[in-house]
């Protein structure tokens, strides 16, 4: 571990922990004082953290252990590391997460619930769901906020006070989100949260097969835009810290153009695709082990659409939406902390607001001179939310700010921060950075399924069949022939970016991808469409056959863009490591300055082609 991070701090990577994933497999029950044999699962000890003494000792003392161990080859423990730029404390561990069910069954919840009391100290029934309209949802989710509220303010103290440690903190990223929420989140030092499409779930134990998968195309959904869009808190910074369209999810071609193009123009603070690996051999020889559900280095689908998020989001191609398109959600303080409003998530999609057209996300007013939403309105839902439309958002914390020190928050004085930059979180080998900001138009949007995006330096879209135009990009999907039963659509995603940062008509460099779907060898579905995943399959991964008429704008019609002769361009097909394989034959047509050639999944049998480099 010393090591890991100890390369990444060379790399000029930036860091994020949680306190608590999971680490049950050491820790008994009787560790934390219970009289009782096995482990503690890890669900239930993130619950007993906010409720049981003897629990949150146990994380307090591994907390010390963990984060002031001294880096041997750093020379500096993590509390003190400059690249530790955001700390979970405990992940997914939202209280109310696993229904009123799971909170019975947690240790100290029972004395704590009573202890709170209602009116005159009598005791308090417990509502059957976390949610709902009636005083008794409302009196839970204030008790679990007061609960959260408790905790991080507990842990904070530790981290700061004792530890010495400046890195910024969050908490509550996954599942039970009421309104009531939002009053512990605002002492957050930015929010944090996660999403999935295509989630397993598992029809035998966990993480074991046969699964059944989400078989909806997300873009038909809800546009591509999850919950989660929804779930930001204006005027601090907001992270996605676990995000995937899970494999074998047939539409999972489109996550990185969709997420990436989604993230930049909110203006998101950090994103990070779960996950390269789950497994030392997975790091070592990427590649070598079959498909699953999250990893990257096993799907030559979610790999390969890695590379429009770094175009679109990391490097920046496309731009934020200005702060005046902000339509926010307004919550008044006063009605969360009043029970009789009931208990109402908070975060959920808007109808007629568009987090493609507009920023959006969550503010929470004050009392005074707040909004005021009534009783009745918090509890019946719409009406209890006010749009600020077109309303001025607070200044938005730049990567760099966020880096160093934003909103109260400051490195220990003397840390070797220097190479800690807006610059680290934006540079790539891959890609080149546009050298300066260019105010052309960019959009990104849904359209009945599929998906396009344009942007000076990257244009390209998604869809099930037929033709997309995208700018400077169009292209149309073939039938790629074969045999056997097929899906019902071919879907593919396609786009190109400038590799060397310039506009795509005066680019010299200029990466496709065409990514169609993949699978195990010898992995067995329910079907074409594949709502069920029976067995695992092997290696290697089979990538599914498709075409795609391909024709790229690089000149102005009735010449050629940047001076150069018509002729002058070569495309080549690229292994999936980059490197030219052979060309491919294309044309030039001087009378509209398009590029054309045919992109096909099977050029070569033993190694599939998604990756072509046009070069002028």
């Amino acid at each position: 571990f010393d090591a890991l991070v100890a390369a990444c701090v060379r790399h000029g990577l930036y860091l994020t922990t949680d306190l608590f994933v999971s680490r049950t497999k050491g820790m008994t029950w009787r560790a934390i004082g219970i009289d009782r044999d096995g482990t503690v699962p890890d669900r239930e000890f993130k619950l007993a953290c906010a409720f049981y003494e003897p629990a949150y000792s146990n994380l307090v003392e591994w907390t010390r252990l963990f984060l002031t161990h001294t880096n041997r080859y750093t020379g500096r423990s993590l509390a003190a590391e400059p690249a530790l730029c955001g700390i979970g404390l405990i992940n997914e561990g939202n209280l109310g997460r696993d229904g009123v069910d799971g909170l019975k069954k947690c240790p100290g919840f029972a004395e704590a619930w009573a202890a709170a009391g209602g009116a005159g100290g009598a005791p308090r029934p417990l509502p059957t769901d976390v949610y709902g309209k009636k005083p008794a949802h409302g009196e839970l989710a204030l008790f679990l906020a007061e609960r959260e509220a408790l905790l991080f303010a507990r842990l904070r103290s530790l981290l700061r006070d004792e530890l010495g440690c400046p890195a910024p903190l969050s908490n509550l990223n996954a599942g039970y989100y009421p309104g009531q929420y939002l009053v512990p989140m605002r002492e957050f030092d930015y929010i944090d949260t996660h999403f999935y499409y295509y989630h397993p779930r598992f029809l035998g134990k966990n993480w074991r097969f046969p699964t059944v998968i989400e078989a909806e195309n997300p873009l038909v959904m809800n546009g591509g835009t999850p919950s989660a869009t929804w779930r930001r808190v204006l005027g601090k910074p907001f992270c996605i810290t676990e995000w995937n369209w899970a494999a074998p999810g047939r539409h999972r071609a489109a996550s990185g153009l969709v997420t990436g193009a989604l993230a930049a123009r909110q203006g998101w603070s950090g994103i990070w695709r779960f996950a390269w690996s789950h497994t030392k051999q997975g790091v070592e020889a990427p590649g070598s082990m079959p498909i699953r559900f999250f990893d990257l280095h096993s799907d030559p689908v979610q790999r390969a659409s890695e590379y429009a998020t770094l175009a679109l989001y990391l490097r920046g191609d496309m731009p934020p939406l200005p702060p005046e398109s902000e339509s926010a959600e307004i919550w008044s303080e006063e009605a969360l902390r009043d029970p009789a409003g009931g208990a109402r998530q908070f975060g959920s999609p808007r109808k007629g607001v568009s987090p493609w057209e507009r920023r959006v996300g969550t503010r929470l007013a004050h009392a005074e001179g707040a909004e005021r939403i009534s009783h009745a309105e918090f509890a019946e839902g719409a009406e209890g939310i006010s749009h600020a439309e077109g309303a001025e958002s607070a200044e938005r914390i730049s990567h760099a700010e966020f880096a160093e020190g934003a909103e109260g928050i400051s490195h220990a004085e003397g840390a070797e921060s220097a190479e800690f930059s807006s610059q680290a979180l934006s540079s790539t080998t891959v890609l080149s950075r546009p050298a300066q900001a260019r105010p052309a138009p960019a959009q990104a949007r849904p359209v009945a399924g599929s998906f396009r995006v344009v942007t000076p330096c990257t244009c390209g879209g998604f869809a099930e069949s037929g033709a997309l135009d995208c700018g400077a990009l169009r292209f149309e999907i073939a039938d790629a022939g074969g045999s056997g039963a097929q899906p019902p659509a071919v879907c593919a995603a396609v786009w190109a970016t400038a590799l060397d940062g310039a506009p795509l008509a005066e680019s010299r460099r200029i990466l496709v991808c065409h990514v169609t779907d993949a699978a195990n060898s010898g992995a067995v579905f329910d079907g074409p469409e594949a709502r069920s995943w029976i067995e695992q399959g092997a290696t290697p991964a089979l990538v599914r056959r498709g075409r795609a008429a391909v024709a790229l704008q690089i000149a102005a019609a009735g010449g050629s863009g940047g001076g150069e002769p018509p002729g002058r361009c070569r495309v080549f097909r690229l292994s999936p490591t980059g490197a030219r394989v052979a060309d491919v034959p294309s044309s030039l047509d001087p009378a509209t300055g398009r590029l054309s050639f045919t992109a096909d999944t099977g050029y070569d049998s033993a190694s599939a082609t998604c990756f072509y480099e046009i070069v002028r």
